[in-house]
């Protein structure tokens, strides 16, 4: 934690003034718990971003299913590119085929996933709900279409021309990835406990409200996400997102979170 503490001082203005403003130095960060004498950043200048880490995608893809040899259908906005290119990327070094496809045509991207035989989708829950329905309107089979359906939630405010709360997939979609354009892939979701898991190097904080200190598992809170690789370190970011933390552990990690909806309160 110190060495990315101490990358985050160095390479980013606000990080620095918050270490000056509590009195620490990045040695003082050891623990997780040594966070909570740093305030949440919620802004950071663009130019201070150090570009998305690769390795959580890859981690995400291939916990949802994908291996080596899969053609991958990817119908991201053209606005996106920062995460189209890192996702594309991660496929790439998974042995994957990306093929990229414009975000907002469902029936290209039908003749798409029949000629080449995509096993899986990655994209909006907006697009692929669109898809999905111009598949029924053409009498597919949406599950022979798409064997594996990989849903992106994007953070409220942080994408690139992509505002608007995180979505959930709709109807019996495939596995969701709860991410940002600046900070790359910061979870995904798992079929066993139906909440998100953090990818490597991404520590989740759910904050109360009120007290600033870590909410109650089952209780609603802000998210606070710390990543902790040295080489694009983030330091108690707040992205705008309320999450849940679970009540209990997973088999397959043990920590897990499910986003809220900010219009419902509902969990995402």
């Amino acid at each position: 934690m110190s060495a990315a503490a101490r990358a985050a001082a160095a390479r980013c203005p606000e990080h620095r003034a918050r270490f000056e403003r509590a009195g620490l130095s990045p040695d003082d960060l050891k623990t997780p718990d040594d966070l909570f004498g740093l305030d949440p950043v919620r802004r950071i200048d663009p130019a201070h971003w150090p570009g998305p880490p690769v390795d959580g995608w890859g981690e995400a893809l291939k916990a949802m299913g994908l291996r080596s040899g899969d053609v991958v259908l990817t119908a991201l906005p053209t606005r996106s590119g920062r995460t189209a290119e890192t996702i594309d990327l991660a496929l790439g070094r998974l042995g994957c085929r990306p093929v990229p496809s414009l975000a907002n045509d469902a029936a290209f991207q039908i003749t798409l996933l029949r000629d080449l035989s995509c096993k899986a989708y990655v994209g909006r829950p907006t697009d692929l709900a669109a898809l999905e329905a111009q598949a029924g309107r053409d009498g597919l089979d949406v599950d022979e279409l798409i064997p594996a359906r990989v849903v992106l939630v994007l953070e409220a405010g942080r994408t690139e021309g992509e505002g608007g709360p995180p979505a959930p997939a709709p109807g019996k979609t495939g596995l969701r990835a709860y991410a940002s354009a600046e900070a790359g892939c910061l979870g995904y979701e798992c079929d066993r406990c139906a909440g998100f898991h953090p990818t490597v190097d991404v520590l989740i904080e759910v904050l109360d409200p009120e007290s600033g200190r870590p909410a109650e598992p089952g209780r609603p809170g802000e998210v606070i996400v710390t990543i902790l690789d040295p080489e694009r370190p983030l330091i108690r970011y707040a992205p705008g997102d309320r999450a849940v933390l679970a009540n209990r552990p997973c088999a397959r990690g043990p920590v897990s979170f499910r986003l809220i909806e900010p219009e419902t309160g509902s969990g995402g």
